[in-house]
């Protein structure tokens, strides 16, 4: 079997830990933190928190409207200017995909690839204007791009690559960008070096990713940048790329090319993913399973684990039970769509 990507392997811990509990609750990192900041979230209505798809604590595999539907660990989301939000359901080795005007839930048919092999462990999906979809996966391929047309591109990387688990949309909407670090030795000496690409397939070699824009691995804290890994990044409208690295630090690409760290002063644990609004002042965090945001430089709890009721109920804030991990966010921004980890369903959180 073909063996996972280092920049997976964080994930697979927490498969494998769910997989073996999924009726428990993984607890907030900062727990103490979280309460004193409870009645603040539970006070605003804007924070209402609806299941639209799954039933909570029920594991499984089928298509239908709102709880009729069940999914096995969904993980990536994306919206497409169609009405549907396409998620990842890791454990069905399948796409699924919601119709938000009415929450039901079908089943996408990935083809199999030129060899004849089956998509096994998908992770992220993107949608492109035509229809395509982009996914990173498991295994036996790392990149699957099905055509509209049913057609299956699997392009592969350079042997020194590795790819993050994460693809996001450029904010012009056009293409995608992908996170690489490649690892070397030479005359015994570890180096590596960290890029943001375009989800393009280069034509000369044949592997993906073009246009690379470089990251400074010398501004990456030193206690970080021997062994590093970019687990997700998020493309701004304002130019600048934010990045994650080794799950726990943000750091930024300005549009001149500065690579730096920010927010030191926030005390941040393992961001599973991250979105922005149009204008750039609010950024969304999906963290140790709570929502959070940094609004004008403002550290904001919105919503998180229950501390008292663990069992997926919905609610407004800290009043409803949660473990968010990945986050998609509605064209008009009313709207933070997620995957509950815990309970292996799709949520919202209504912003306005």
């Amino acid at each position: 079997m073909k063996k996972l990507t280092y920049t997976l392997m964080f994930f697979a811990g927490i498969i494998v830990a769910m997989s073996c509990k999924k009726s428990e609750i993984i607890s907030p990192v900062n727990e103490v933190n979280q309460s004193s900041q409870l009645a603040v979230a539970a006070s605003s209505t804007s924070l209402k928190i609806t299941t639209i798809a799954g039933n909570p604590f029920h594991f499984g595999d089928a298509d239908g409207v709102g709880k009729q539907a069940l999914f096995n660990s969904p993980f990536g989301l994306d919206l497409s200017d169609d009405g549907y939000l396409y998620v990842v359901d890791g454990y069905n080795n399948k796409i699924r995909r919601i119709l938000l005007s009415n929450n039901s839930v079908t089943t996408v048919n990935i083809p199999k690839a030129a060899d004849g092999s089956s998509i096994t462990g998908p992770y992220v999906v993107r949608v492109s204007k035509d229809g395509t979809l982009n996914i990173i996966a498991e295994e036996p391929h790392f990149v699957w791009i099905v055509k509209p047309d049913g057609s299956v591109l699997t392009p592969g990387h350079a042997p020194e690559a590795v790819l993050s688990p994460d693809l996001e949309r450029d904010p012009s909407g056009n293409f995608f960008w992908m996170a690489e670090v490649d690892s070397k030795t030479v005359n015994g000496q570890y180096t590596q070096k960290a890029y943001l690409k375009k989800f393009y397939i280069n034509d000369a070699t044949g592997t993906i990713g073009t246009s690379p824009l470089n990251l400074n691995v010398n501004s990456i804290e030193e206690e970080d940048r021997a062994f590093f890994d970019i687990l997700d990044f998020y493309p701004g409208y304002n130019g600048v790329k934010y990045v994650v690295i080794n799950h726990t630090k943000l750091y930024k690409l300005s549009s001149a090319g500065v690579f730096s760290r920010i927010y030191k002063d926030i005390d941040l644990h393992e961001i599973y993913s991250m979105v922005s609004s149009r204008d750039s002042r609010t950024l969304y965090l999906a963290e140790s399973g709570q929502i959070r945001c940094i609004a004008d430089g403002v550290h904001k709890f919105l919503a998180g684990p229950n501390p008292t009721y663990h069992d997926g109920r919905d609610g407004v804030g800290s009043g409803a039970d949660i473990f968010a991990f990945k986050l998609a966010l509605s064209k008009d921004e009313n709207t933070l769509y997620f995957s509950d980890f815990n309970t292996s369903t799709i949520r919202k959180m209504q912003l306005k």
